[in-house]
């Protein structure tokens, strides 16, 4: 049951017209390196904010073990979305 929750909180969180929040584009930028802040740009909106949240979700749930490349794997998660 879940999976579907989810699923719908996503079809409900792409109808929302903007992107993620200016803090939160920040914080992504810093946490990718110049190829990946391009495929990061290229995610749609509703990807964006999801990919921000999961990967800030990812931080607490590490702590000091949440690498900048594992924030970057959070982060760029549903990039193949992007091209398909």
């Amino acid at each position: 049951m879940s999976g579907a929750l989810h699923l719908v909180r996503r079809f409900f969180g792409s109808l929302v017209p903007f992107g993620e929040p200016r803090a939160d584009r920040e914080w992504v930028l810093e946490h990718l390196i110049e190829g990946e802040q391009e495929i990061w740009r290229g995610m749609s909106r509703a990807d964006r904010r999801h990919a921000a949240a999961v990967a800030r979700r990812v931080e607490r749930a590490l702590g000091h073990e949440a690498t900048r490349p594992v924030i970057a794997a959070a982060l760029l998660h549903d990039c193949g979305k992007a091209v398909s």
